[in-house]
């Protein structure tokens, strides 16, 4: 007969396991901080001082990245600095973490507005009141396009 050996549970073998904790980010206990620290942005955007802001989003987004309303935050303070890109690169962010996040439809169309880009901020602000017919902001930026473009056709000597 074959001796078969039993293995002892891993606790017998190695009784003093290290103890890990787990990084804020992924423990959920950072979701105060973070709103902390979107609080702290927020006070900063009313203050007009939009790179303090900016950080205070930064370190909100970091906290907690699936956080649709920090992008949308960020990306209205690349836009208030005249960043058009980036202000456009954080409201995509911003609906790929939440589509239903009615902002970031408005946020996306004004940065592609003010890009230059009617057609797309057009389809961007009609997305967003897809969602919310009744969404101010996207009823007012539309109404913004539809200016924007008839002053082009105004202006074009070929009509």
């Amino acid at each position: 007969l074959k001796q078969t050996r039993r293995l002892q549970p891993y606790s017998v073998l190695s009784p003093a396991m290290p103890e890990f904790k787990m990084h804020e980010a992924f423990s959920g206990e950072s979701g105060g901080e973070a709103e902390e620290h979107k609080t702290k942005g927020n006070d900063a955007f009313k203050a007009q001082n939009w790179d303090e802001a900016i950080k205070h989003y930064n370190k909100a987004i970091q906290l907690d990245p699936k956080q649709a309303s920090f992008y949308s935050n960020r990306a209205a303070c690349w836009s208030s600095k005249g960043n058009h890109d980036s202000a456009l690169s954080d409201a995509k962010k911003c609906l790929e973490a939440d589509p239903g996040f009615i902002k970031g439809y408005s946020r996306k169309a004004k940065a592609l507005f003010d890009l230059g880009k009617l057609d797309e901020a057009e389809v961007g602000y009609k997305e967003g009141l897809e969602k919310e017919p009744s969404n101010a902001g996207c009823i007012s930026g539309l109404a913004d396009v539809k200016k924007a473009k008839e002053a082009r056709r105004s202006a074009s000597p070929w009509g």
